[in-house]
């Protein structure tokens, strides 16, 4: 399992540095896979909430769009977990990060 930070992400979504985006393709559709999910920890959703908001000036809808995304990805440690029955662990951890981080939207 590979951890994956704020910036990676951000270049993966908004594909606006060539060669960063290019490494963060790489990276996210060659290692991150069913058998090999990624973990995002919650600091990191709040970041990137912050920064398509406020560096890119994503709308809010957009934005929730996205973390929907990650959060049911088939390789995501969210995911991962949702269909092993932990289900509300997972909720009772986000629901707050999304409102605390959507509120800044």
């Amino acid at each position: 399992m590979i951890g994956l930070d704020t910036n990676v992400i951000i270049r993966y979504i908004v594909q606006d540095d060539e060669q960063q985006a290019k490494l963060a393709t790489d990276l996210i559709e060659s290692q991150c896979s069913s058998e090999n999910p990624v973990f995002i920890n919650e600091i990191t959703l709040c970041e990137i909430v912050w920064v398509l908001k406020r560096a890119y000036g994503y709308e809010k809808t957009v934005i929730i769009n996205i973390l929907r995304q990650l959060l049911v990805s088939r390789e995501s440690l969210f995911h991962r977990i949702l269909k092993h029955g932990r289900h509300f662990m997972i909720m009772k951890t986000a629901m707050p990060i999304f409102r605390i981080a959507l509120s800044s939207c």
